[in-house]
């Protein structure tokens, strides 16, 4: 019988989506037009 070795589950690996995003990826301008919209309207972040 065979027993299978299991991973080591106190690793803990810390990634963001920053990381995994490249600079001159499309999604970026999409990011920075969402916080700008954010950014002129302060009352939207009240209002959830």
């Amino acid at each position: 019988m065979h027993i299978k070795t299991g991973e080591n589950r106190q690793e803990l690996m810390m990634f963001s989506y920053d990381m995994m995003v490249l600079p001159d990826n499309p999604v970026r301008l999409i990011d920075l037009m969402c916080k700008k919209f954010i950014s002129d309207n302060p009352w939207l972040k009240q209002a959830v």
